[in-house]
């Protein structure tokens, strides 16, 4: 299975998905598994791929690893507003209340890429 199927739908472009509550309108993000004994009360719902960095951490690999250090962070999206967590991809050190660009990635399903702001 690829990990891509789960968080994004299989339109082109794909789109990042997430599961509404039927009541609350409340969005999960991973949307909800197919055999998750909740799933007749949400509906899979589109979420938008910009936000807002809210926090991150940089992550310091042991050395015998080989891993150069990476950042995982949390990132507020616009419309609706959830809060969804992942790794950044930005050489520098990243900023809270940069933007932010959700996309996918094989080996992670999704990461952040910043946003280019022209001025």
């Amino acid at each position: 299975m690829n990990i891509l199927n789960n968080f994004w739908s299989t339109d082109t472009p794909p789109k990042l998905m997430g599961s509404m509550d039927l009541v609350t309108k409340e969005i999960l993000f991973p949307p909800l598994a197919t055999n998750s004994p909740l799933i007749e009360k949400y509906v899979l719902k589109d979420l938008d791929t910009l936000g807002t960095l809210y926090t991150y951490t940089i992550i310091f690999p042991n050395p015998k690893s080989g891993l150069s250090p990476f950042s995982l962070g949390y990132l507020d999206l616009i419309n609706p507003k959830v809060r969804i967590f992942g790794r950044i991809l930005q050489d520098n050190k990243p900023n809270i209340g940069d933007r932010y660009q959700i996309i996918p990635n094989i080996d992670f399903g999704y990461v952040f890429e910043p946003v280019k702001i022209f001025k």
